[in-house]
């Protein structure tokens, strides 16, 4: 069941036991019923605000790590230790953010370097599989079919991979 079921399922009971209470009690204690029951709903109303939302916002947060959605943040809540939380959760995306893209930049940069070398230049992954070649490589050796060996490479190169 989630947490806004159950709060909705409290709120009406306190309104029911408030308008039963109402309507069985004496009218010398309407007055004090109609006052017990507002202030049970705004208790109530107060406890979902606390509660509830900063557990949303964090679970938002849960989601946008999952989705590897790094740009997006979270909203302060208006509660000390949530915000604390939103405040840590939204510095490790940044630092994720920051992270990732240098990341594709290293990487783009050894790509076009690769490319750009006149030697040849093989690379293979743990299984022994080619994965990319540069222009030189490919002039050397020809097309490399999908899922070949670096074993299958020509020459002494293969029977040295």
């Amino acid at each position: 069941m989630s947490s806004r079921f159950i709060y909705i399922i409290l709120f009406a009971a306190t309104l029911a036991v408030t308008v039963m209470a109402a309507v069985w009690l004496p009218a010398d204690f309407h007055p004090a019923v109609i006052v017990a029951g507002v202030v049970l709903l705004a208790l109530e109303v107060w406890l979902y605000v606390a509660l509830v939302r900063p557990v949303r916002t964090l679970a938002n947060g849960i989601g946008l790590i999952r989705a590897q959605d790094f740009s997006s943040r979270l909203a302060r809540v208006g509660q000390i230790d949530a915000d604390r939380l939103v405040e840590t959760f939204n510095r490790m995306m940044d630092v994720l953010k920051s992270e990732r893209l240098r990341l594709n930049e290293r990487n783009n940069f050894l790509q076009l370097l690769i490319d750009a070398s006149p030697a040849a230049i093989v690379v293979g992954d743990f299984d022994g599989r080619v994965t990319d070649c540069n222009p030189a490589a490919v002039a050397l050796f020809g097309a490399l079919p999908p899922g070949a060996t670096l074993a299958s490479l020509p020459g002494d190169l293969g029977a040295a991979c």
